[in-house]
C-alpha cells in the first residue's frame, strides 16, 4: 500500500495527494467499511450529520496517486541509452481506475509571435495531484447537509506546486524565435487567466519560467488550483445508520460541469456525528465526493 498522509488544521501539506488517479486494486483488497490505503479508520457512531452551518475541513487523509510507468522517450523502448527524460508524464484521470500511459513531448504547447508580443494558444501544464488546500481562510474546505430538503453541497479547494522542463524544440516549434522565458512565463499567465470562469481562480497562477542551464530551454514553476464542487440530495441508509448516501447532481470542476464524469453509483461513506465533529470515511476503501484517493475527512462546524 502506499503511504497515506493525514493533515491538521494546523498544519496542512501542499505536498502530493492523491485527488487525481489511484490503484484501488491495494485500496479496495481489504474487507469492511473503514478507509483503507494506509488511512486510519475514524470513528462510526451514526448521528445526524445536518447542520444550520456548514462543516469545514479541519484533518484529511488522502491517498498518494499510483502513476504507471512510461519510457522517458523511444529510445528507451530500443534497449539503447535514452535521451535525457523530456516527455511530460502522463496526468492521473481522477475518476477511472486504469490509468493512460500516453504522455506529450512538449505539453501540448503552441507557443508563438502574436500582434504585440508572444502568446500561448494551447498548453497541457504537468500537475501532481495536489492537497487541500491549508487556506481556511480564503479557501474553506466545507460541506451544507441541510436538515430540511436533505440537499447537500459539497466545495472543496485543492493547490499543489509543480514544475515543467520545456526543451529548445518546444520553444521555437511553432515560430516564438528569440523568445525569453520570461516571455513564456507571461504568455502562460495570460492564457490560463483568460480560460478561468468567472468567480473562479485560473488553473495555474504564480508561473515563473527561467532559463534551463542544461539544453537552453525553459524550467517553469507554478502553483496548480482546483475547486470542486459537488451538489445532491443525501440520506441515511435506511439498513444502515452509520452510512451516509449521498446522489450527485452537479458536480463541477473549476466552474466546469464534469457530470459525465461522475461516480456512475451512489456514494457511501461510514460517519460519525457528534460532540462538535462530522467524521467521514469512504465506504470499504471508496472515495469521497468522486474524488479518488480522499479517503477521510474530520470536520467541525464552520464559523
Amino acid at each position: 500500500m502506499g503511504s497515506g498522509e493525514r493533515v491538521g488544521s494546523g498544519g496542512f501539506s501542499l505536498g502530493l495527494l492523491a485527488l487525481l488517479g489511484l490503484n484501488l486494486a491495494g485500496a479496495l483488497s481489504g474487507c469492511g467499511k473503514g478507509a483503507k490505503g494506509d488511512c486510519p479508520q475514524l470513528e462510526i457512531c451514526g448521528g445526524d450529520p445536518s447542520s444550520m452551518t456548514a462543516w469545514q475541513v479541519s484533518e484529511v487523509c488522502q491517498v498518494p496517486a499510483f502513476r504507471p510507468s512510461q519510457p522517458s522517450d523511444v529510445m528507451d523502448f530500443q534497449s539503447t541509452p535514452p535521451l535525457a527524460p523530456t516527455i511530460a508524464t502522463p496526468q492521473p484521470n481522477p475518476v477511472v481506475a486504469q490509468q493512460t500511459t500516453s504522455g506529450d513531448w512538449c505539453s501540448g504547447l503552441v507557443f508563438m509571435p502574436g500582434t504585440t508580443g508572444f502568446v500561448v494558444e494551447n498548453v497541457n501544464l504537468w500537475h501532481e495531484s495536489p492537497h487541500i488546500s491549508g487556506d481556511t481562510v480564503n479557501k474553506p474546505s466545507t460541506i451544507l447537509l441541510a436538515g430540511n430538503d436533505h440537499s447537500y453541497a459539497t466545495t472543496l479547494h485543492f493547490e499543489d506546486q509543480n514544475s515543467t522542463h520545456f526543451v529548445p524544440h518546444c520553444l521555437v516549434q511553432n515560430g516564438a524565435v528569440g523568445a525569453k522565458c520570461s516571455d513564456l512565463a507571461s504568455a502562460l499567465t495570460a492564457f490560463y487567466t483568460t480560460a478561468a470562469l468567472p468567480g473562479i481562480d485560473p488553473t495555474f497562477t504564480n508561473i515563473m519560467c527561467a532559463d534551463a542551464p542544461s539544453d537552453g530551454g525553459c524550467d517553469c514553476s507554478y502553483t496548480f488550483n482546483l475547486e470542486v464542487q459537488d451538489q445532491g440530495s443525501w440520506a441515511i441508509d435506511p439498513n444502515d445508520s452509520t452510512v451516509l448516501v449521498q446522489d450527485s447532481t452537479v458536480l463541477q470542476w473549476n466552474g466546469t460541469q464534469m457530470n459525465a464524469a461522475a461516480s456512475a453509483t451512489t456514494l457511501r461513506s461510514s460517519f460519525c456525528a457528534g460532540n462538535g465533529t462530522l467524521q467521514l470515511s469512504g465506504l470499504r476503501g471508496g472515495s469521497l465526493s468522486s474524488v479518488q484517493g480522499l479517503r477521510t475527512l474530520i470536520m467541525t462546524p464552520m464559523r
